[in-house]
């Protein structure tokens, strides 16, 4: 059985992650706001300029990134 968190836990601090330092730290691929959404992230805050994630994404953001180049390598027709 899974198990609950006590009433009073506090809620976990979100490390912040920029989408610049999120491309950053992909150099040299890049990705927008919108492309990260499509995967499924959304920014912790949804106005203003600067995008920020919730940086214990990060590893799931590079998952969801390498299982999308793999489906456009895989559906890409070899040369004969």
């Amino acid at each position: 059985m899974a198990s609950t968190p006590a009433p009073n836990a506090a809620p976990r601090e979100v490390a912040k992650i920029k989408l610049g330092d999120i491309n950053a730290r992909i150099a040299p691929l890049l990705i927008s706001a919108d492309g990260l959404a499509l995967l499924g992230f959304k920014p912790i805050n949804p106005t203003g300029a600067t995008k920020l994630y919730d940086q214990a994404q990060f590893p799931d953001m590079c998952r969801a990134m390498i299982h999308g180049l793999q489906d456009a390598a895989d559906q890409y027709p070899l040369a004969a």
